[in-house]
């Protein structure tokens, strides 16, 4: 999705499937937390490899990992983001495993930190996801 006019048609194209299953004031409570997931998803995707590797290697040792995992998390300068995701999953193979989405996707959410956790659980995601799934939208 290069320029600008292809992620409009993008998001009418989401609210298009979503017709029937959301009302039209509904929509925004589908796409934003989705949108808000895929950039950080994409923030982290510098030090994932990172993060896996700390939490793999503190998990069975701490109890908790915040103190390892936030220096891991970082941009391509090196600065520190302020959160993580320790999960094995990003979009791309979260897409990959179809018929575990719905499993797969609520383990992904439950692994970034606590103040990432906070804003998907404001935004009912969880719920969100649920739905979908049912409806065969996710």
């Amino acid at each position: 999705m290069g320029n600008f006019q292809e992620k409009i048609s993008f998001i009418w194209d989401l609210a298009d499937l979503l017709r029937g299953t959301y009302k039209r004031n509904e929509y925004q409570k589908v796409i934003l937390p989705f949108v808000v997931l895929k950039r950080f998803d994409a923030v982290l995707e510098h030090s994932k490899g990172n993060v896996l590797k700390a939490h793999n290697q503190y998990k069975d040792q701490m109890d908790s990992l915040e103190g390892v995992l936030f220096p891991e998390s970082v941009d391509i300068n090196g600065k520190e983001l302020g959160f993580y995701n320790f999960s094995k999953y990003d979009f791309q193979n979260l897409l990959a495993d179809p018929e575990h989405l719905e499993e797969n996707l609520v383990h992904y959410i439950d692994s970034f930190s606590l103040n990432v956790k906070d804003i998907f659980d404001n935004f009912y995601i969880k719920n969100t996801i649920e739905k979908l799934s049912k409806s065969n939208l996710l």
